[in-house]
């Protein structure tokens, strides 16, 4: 997140959107990998080497640079009265994240129709629709 998209969000705002971002992308990560869709060596490497092989690594990875990256967040360090603290990564995590993000989206966020099983089951819900004549959607 850069300094100007946190806008004027209180720190415990930005804290928030930052921590469910990169919430969401590690568990999908694992439920990608848990289900089998995607293995731990199609991820890509830097983001491995940087982050872990375990989901807990990529976690704690994560929260320390966060952490180290928005120190200045914590009152320990003196500020001038017109820098504003915000949360944020470092720019090298940034670009893992950013990789992971556009690896998701490649190899596991894809439309349904994209994917056999996707328009399989379509298919078996308009069947059963078309089959079904008291069901009607809403």
């Amino acid at each position: 997140m850069s300094r100007d998209a946190v806008g004027n969000l209180t720190l415990e705002a930005q804290i928030v959107r930052i921590s469910d971002a990169l919430a969401y992308l590690a568990h999908d990560i694992l439920d990608a990998l848990r289900s089998d869709f995607i293995q731990l060596q199609d991820l890509p490497s830097e983001a491995v080497s940087a982050l872990g092989e375990r989901h807990s690594q990529r976690v704690n990875a994560v929260v320390e640079n966060v952490i180290e990256s928005s120190w200045d967040c914590s009152g320990e360090v003196d500020l001038s009265d017109d820098v504003k603290p915000w949360i944020r990564m470092s720019p090298e995590l940034g670009q893992i994240v950013t990789d992971l993000r556009v690896f998701m989206f490649e190899r596991f966020y894809h439309p349904i129709s994209a994917s056999l099983e996707g328009r399989k089951a379509a298919a078996k819900f308009s069947a059963c629709y078309l089959n079904t004549s008291s069901l009607t959607l809403i």
